[in-house]
């Protein structure tokens, strides 16, 4: 009789203790829900977002930055890279790009000054001018190594509404073989 009571005195501890540990797993499991929902209502705001999450707060940024004075240095993609960079344009036609036009004051006849986006050949200045589709986060610089009239200047022409960085009426004067015009950031 005695061994009744005793099991009977630990079944009852241990389903006291099983109703606890379940009553505070609903209310854990619970919050957490909670908190997962109004993190998740957080990210539907941009300014909240950009504080929030890693990836869009790292968005369009090389984790290894290049500096502008290593701007000579930059690797450029090479011929045997042509089905990567086939890849990586077709995955850049479907981020949302706007306008960048960069004009060339005074050019000469014939140049061989380019722009280059990201190290891949952009365009010339043939026409004294070149409108650029640019993304949020491209790395732009314009190679005026073939241009034996020194200073070159350039003018960053944009809409003041799309582009906030390079900034729009930007005057470049060349200096040195490649001018850095910086990266791209969109509004």
């Amino acid at each position: 009789m005695y061994m009744k009571e005793r099991k009977n005195k630990k079944n009852k501890g241990k389903q006291r203790s099983y109703a606890i540990i379940d009553r505070l797993l609903v209310h854990l499991c619970t919050g957490l829900i909670a908190a997962l929902l109004v993190s998740q209502c957080l990210l539907l705001n941009q300014d909240t977002r950009q504080y929030l999450s890693l990836v869009d707060k790292l968005e369009g940024e090389q984790i290894a930055a290049v500096l502008p004075s290593q701007a000579e240095n930059t690797p450029y993609i090479k011929e045997e890279d042509k089905i990567s960079s086939f890849v990586s344009r077709s995955l850049l036609s479907l981020r949302p790009g706007k306008n960048l036009v960069i004009r060339m004051i005074n050019p000469p006849a014939n140049t061989d000054v380019f722009v280059t986006i990201n190290g891949e050949n952009a365009g010339n200045f043939h026409e004294g001018s070149l409108k650029l589709t640019v993304f949020e986060g491209d790395y732009v610089e314009i190679d005026v190594t073939a241009l034996k009239q020194q200073p070159a200047r350039f003018v960053i022409d944009a809409s003041r509404e799309d582009v906030i960085t390079p900034q729009p009426g930007l005057l470049l004067e060349a200096t040195e073989p490649i001018i850095v015009v910086g990266r791209v950031k969109l509004k």
